[in-house]
């Protein structure tokens, strides 16, 4: 049970993927807006409000604040490159971006002669979080003119918000094991009361970690793979992740009670008959016979128990660590089964002739 556990984890530690930083958008205006000088029917509003857009949003805070975009759907904006007709967007009074340059010139229609440009384009702009300010902020959009302010680029807009990527708060602390530093220790962080894994780090060479969580509640649970079916490891215990940083120490121990007994003389023995009878499977399926199939059993648990005692004394089981199996019972089949094949057909090649 514990060796099916700890697979089990190892697979969820490795394949499960948890972004550490959250979005948030924060709405700006959802109301569709024209700007320029020119009445247009296939915009909304047809009539131009003008030449210039401003709105305003507020922040409560910029101390967690990543990075940030403005973000918004357009349409009739005079492509770019074009040295006229800049759309250009400003926050706080700084450029940030000019529309133009995130639109993508179209091929013009064949029987028309003009450019179908009424599918709304999505535009997201990157903010310099610099040009945020805690709490009022100003958002201005203008419409360009050519070179004498007689023709205003007509262009429609609506869906604009802030998107804020926020990083989380950090949780480190040191693992000790027998009261030494646990290096390359696993930090499996789960959801408060379940076995959904959250996140998982593992320590440096002095057992320490750190980690990036938002703000919630997490079980913390400390382990070490120092044998192929477990290892030592801590209680688990719960941490809250509240607006500020955390600290949480873990201290290792070894596996105890009668489980962890019975793992400890079974696990060996189990791992050996499985990858023995691995070894009998293949020759079974090349040969079909049962004999040899027995001597393939044998020599692939002698092979893989080889295998695995010099990954162990050479510590190169630390570094591939999951894949140690594999790789044993790699070698195992082409050690053991190669040789039995060949021996098979020299027989049968014997016998035919």
């Amino acid at each position: 049970m514990k060796l099916a556990t700890n697979l089990f984890i190892i697979t969820v530690i490795f394949y499960t993927v948890i972004p550490f930083a959250s979005a948030t958008d924060i709405i700006i205006d959802t109301s569709h807006h024209h700007l320029g000088d020119d009445f247009k029917k296939e915009l909304i509003p047809g009539e131009p409000e003008g030449v210039v857009y401003i709105n305003t949003f507020n922040l409560d805070s910029l101390s967690d604040i990543r990075s940030a975009n403005l973000k918004l759907k357009a349409k009739s904006i005079t492509p770019g490159p074009t040295d006229e007709f800049l759309d250009i967007v400003f926050l706080n009074g700084k450029e940030i971006g000019v529309l133009n340059d995130y639109v993508m010139p179209l091929p013009l229609d064949i029987e028309t002669g003009i450019v179908n440009d009424s599918t709304p384009k999505d535009i997201v702009i990157p903010v310099e979080t610099a040009f945020l300010q805690s709490g009022m902020n100003t958002i201005k959009i203008t419409s360009g003119s050519n070179v004498d302010g007689s023709n205003y680029d007509d262009f429609e807009f609506y869906d604009l918000e802030l998107e804020i990527k926020k990083t989380g708060w950090i949780l480190s602390g040191k693992v000790t094991y027998k009261d030494e530093a646990a290096g390359s220790a696993w930090i499996i962080i789960y959801r408060h009361g379940t076995e959904e894994v959250i996140d998982s780090i593992t320590t440096d060479f002095n057992g320490s970690y750190s980690i990036e969580l938002p703000n919630g509640v997490y079980d913390v649970k400390a382990h070490r793979y120092d044998n192929l079916y477990g290892g030592p490891d801590s209680d688990i215990k719960k941490v809250e992740i509240a607006d500020s940083n955390a600290i949480l120490d873990l201290e290792m121990s070894d596996q105890s009670g009668p489980s962890a007994i019975s793992m400890l003389l079974l696990g060996p023995v189990m791992i050996l008959f499985l990858l023995g009878f691995i070894t009998a499977t293949v020759v079974y399926i090349f040969t079909k016979k049962r004999k040899l199939a027995q001597i393939g059993f044998v020599l692939g648990a002698i092979a893989n128990l080889i295998v695995l005692f010099f990954l162990y004394q050479t510590g190169l089981m630390d570094i591939i660590g999951r894949w140690s199996l594999l790789l044993s019972a790699g070698i195992a089949l082409t050690l053991v089964v190669g040789p039995i094949i060949l021996m098979n057909k020299r027989q049968k090649k014997i016998g035919g002739d």
